[in-house]
């Protein structure tokens, strides 16, 4: 009867080895793999026969064999660890919750240990990225209380500016002969323009409610802006060919702004090592859709690269704009969070590109129902 009992209850404990999801495996007391279960041979992608009998240095780097080495000498010591290890495996990354155990015989002398590893990649991802979600706000509320006294200051010169022109235009009037008069006027009201168009895009910004939107009027206000940026201002030849009148669409304001400047952004980088420096933004319509083309002149992007743009997988990053690389992978997730903010209102991006031949960004809006 106790035979039996030993027998079933060696029985569940190898149910439970080979029907667990996680990797389970069992090490001698010279680091060789003895027995492993399902999980292990689906993670390593190879056969069981060439696991078992093996040692980590056969299946990893030294540098990584060395550091499981280590930790395994602790628990052939008696010791229970636990800790998360990244691991590079058929090419994955991966990020394992490692829980090992000693093994001991009749006589409680330690002859291996057991080991669990549980796969946390996904969960990991999802802290990091909320992580980074968080810091994003902060950086977004920062920003937003920038625009907040932006507005304020703005909305405080329109009427001394105001009457600065007024008292020119009257001096002009009245004493034609003095010099610099035009200067003076045309000076202050390109300045009003710039504050005028602070005002209406501070306040299109603070409005979180849908309204009718000009797509023409948002993308002149947006790329108005970006003249404050000397690169843009004085080495991107620009080619903006609007559609004389597009229609009206529902949308919140701050949604498409973030949505286009982006994309302008990554085109515009693109152009930085090129000879040739041209920004083309082009709008039309028909019946159903609104297009806005977005083109540059610039190094072009892989095939690859290109697949990934709205890829959620490249995301996973420091928003630590500390390398040209690092640069790309920022103007990246930007790109990312615009395309899921313009995909809620049923809208397409596609990308064209070469390398060496530039690249095109097609947007595709609906504003009316297809019949």
């Amino acid at each position: 009867m106790e035979d039996m009992k030993e027998i079933r209850y060696e029985e569940s404990l190898r149910a439970i080895f080979e029907g667990s999801v996680d990797p389970i495996f069992i090490k001698d007391l010279e680091g060789r793999y003895v027995s492993i279960n399902k999980a292990c041979i689906e993670i390593f992608g190879i056969p069981e026969q060439e696991i078992v009998g093996r040692t980590d240095f056969d299946l990893f780097p030294n540098k990584v064999a060395n550091e499981i080495q280590q930790v395994d000498k602790k628990v052939f010591q008696g010791k229970v660890v636990r800790k998360d290890v990244s691991r590079i495996i058929c090419e994955k990354n991966y990020v394992f919750e490692i829980s090992k155990v000693p093994l001991y015989d009749d006589e409680g002398k330690v002859y291996g240990l057991l080991g669990i590893a549980r796969d946390i990649t996904r969960r990991k991802y999802l802290e990091n990225r909320q992580s980074e979600l968080e810091t994003e706000l902060l950086k977004e509320r920062r920003l937003s209380s920038i625009g907040h006294l932006a507005s304020g200051i703005a909305h405080n010169l329109s009427n001394p500016l105001t009457a600065i022109i007024g008292r020119a235009q009257l001096l002009k009037l009245n004493m034609p002969d003095i010099e610099g008069l035009d200067i003076i006027i045309s000076q202050s009201k390109r300045i009003k323009t710039i504050i005028d168009n602070m005002n209406i895009k501070s306040c299109q910004e603070k409005d979180t409610s849908k309204k009718p939107l000009d797509l023409n009027e948002l993308l002149s206000i947006e790329l108005f802006f970006l003249e404050a940026d000397p690169y843009f201002k004085q080495e991107i030849h620009k080619d903006f060919q609007f559609q004389d009148v597009l229609p009206l669409i529902e949308g919140v304001y701050g949604d498409f702004s973030q949505g286009f400047i982006s994309i302008i952004l990554y085109s515009i980088d693109l152009m930085r090592n090129s000879v040739e420096k041209k920004l083309k933004v082009k709008t039309r319509s028909d019946k159903y859709f609104i297009y806005i083309d977005i083109s540059n002149t610039g190094c072009g992007i892989s095939k690859e690269v290109a697949s990934k743009l709205f890829a959620q997988e490249d995301n996973a990053l420091s928003f630590k704009v500390d390398s040209e690389e690092n640069k790309q992978k920022f103007l990246r997730s930007g790109l990312y969070r615009s395309y899921w903010i313009l995909k809620s209102y049923g809208i397409e991006v596609d990308v064209w590109s070469e390398i060496g031949e530039g690249t095109t960004f097609s947007v595709k809006i609906p504003y009316r129902k297809t019949v």
